[in-house]
């Protein structure tokens, strides 16, 4: 039998009603399948919500690695380079205060970007921390560590193993704008004059060696 569309046809071989599709249907679907081929492929620009900032402060397309990793974003130049002043940007403490950076002139300082939830910046932190006790002790210089958190509050156990250190927040992200980490964990190191001298991206074996060595040169004079 003949059957016109919009109609079921009984298939008594198979057992089951197949429902035969009308004009409108097969219009419908045809013009749906180019919008769902876009959607697919702009879904892994989507992600999950952005840490990172673009130059305007707007979110940026790629969150920061928590594992150290690179990311798509490393391809593009860095906002901050060795040589370039440390941002003179004001951020809130944990006790509701705030901290300009540059009144921070004159101090060797170290910046380090940390977040609850990125597993090697629990490493880091200890690392850097016995980095700055270990130059400290062999030379006298005094080192400022600062922390800027750029997730939620660190817990009260993870600011009391370091009670030494500067603990900024960056609600905004415009402490990720201006320094432009990229990922997690990341340390700038900076001289009395506020120049950006080094810049360590991750956390991996050595990196505890090489920041001291770094800190050495600077408070010895050598690495300015």
């Amino acid at each position: 039998m003949m059957a016109s569309y919009g109609t079921r046809v009984n298939r008594r071989d198979s057992g089951y009603d197949h429902p035969v599709m009308t004009r409108h249907d097969v219009l419908a679907r045809t013009m749906l399948l180019p919008a769902a081929l876009s959607f697919l492929i702009a879904l892994p620009a989507l992600g999950a919500p952005n840490r990172l900032r673009t130059r305007d402060g707007l979110p940026g397309r790629e969150q920061p690695r928590l594992d150290g990793g690179a990311t798509l974003l490393d391809t593009a130049p860095y906002r901050l380079r060795i040589g370039d002043t440390m941002p003179d940007i004001e951020l809130p403490r944990l006790d509701g205060s705030t901290l300009r950076l540059g009144t921070l002139r004159g101090k060797t300082v170290v910046v380090s970007f940390y977040s609850p939830y990125c597993e090697p910046c629990r490493h880091e932190l200890p690392a850097l921390q016995r980095a700055i006790q270990r130059v400290h002790h062999d030379t006298g210089a005094a080192i400022t560590m600062v922390v800027v958190v750029t997730e939620e509050r660190p817990s009260d156990d993870v600011v009391k193993q370091h009670p030494s250190a500067l603990w900024l927040l960056d609600p905004d992200g415009r402490a990720q704008s201006a320094f432009d980490p990229r990922r997690l964990p990341c340390t700038f190191a900076i001289d009395t004059g506020t120049t950006v001298r080094h810049i360590n991206r991750g956390f991996g074996p050595g990196y505890e060696a090489r920041v001291g060595r770094w800190l050495r040169e600077m408070v010895s004079g050598r690495g300015s």
